[in-house]
């Protein structure tokens, strides 16, 4: 199978464009992987009592993607089907987990950033008030001792 044969055929198996793979290969299509990744994950929290050094290993791509590939081989059961895809779909997943995994953290860094910059700008003006009242405080003290 030619390389551009090979990923067109891919491309059409895994978005279930063509009707030709989408009887040929029923259960390879995005959808399905989506589905099943995402609950993977969500399961993945019923084991969190676990070491966190042990569950930490599991934020690396290369576990990630063994295990994307485990899946996935779990999935296609047919004889016919191309086990290259298999590896195809486990790089693809890997590098979307990776980005969703970057964007993420990304959005709540800033979230916490924007977060720190209020508490700060609150407790500056907290700071700016107590000095104020105790400016005040010792003018009013002052003018009565002058009286």
């Amino acid at each position: 199978m030619k390389l551009v044969n090979f990923i067109y055929a891919y491309i059409l198996s895994i978005f279930q464009i063509s009707k030709k793979y989408d009887k040929k290969y029923p259960t390879h299509n995005i959808n399905t992987y989506i589905v099943l990744i995402i609950s993977s994950i969500f399961a993945g929290y019923t084991v969190t009592a676990l070491p966190h050094e042990f569950l930490k290993l599991f934020q690396h791509y290369i576990l990630q993607f063994f295990m994307f590939l485990l899946i996935f081989n779990l999935v296609e059961r047919q004889k016919s089907f191309p086990r290259i895809f298999i590896v195809f779909d486990a790089i693809l997943f890997t590098v979307f987990t990776q980005l969703f995994i970057k964007l993420v953290n990304k959005f709540y860094k800033k979230k916490q950033k924007t977060q720190e910059n209020q508490e700060t700008q609150e407790n500056q003006e907290n700071q700016e008030n107590q000095e104020n009242q105790e400016n005040q405080e010792n003018q009013e003290n002052q003018e009565n001792k002058n009286y």
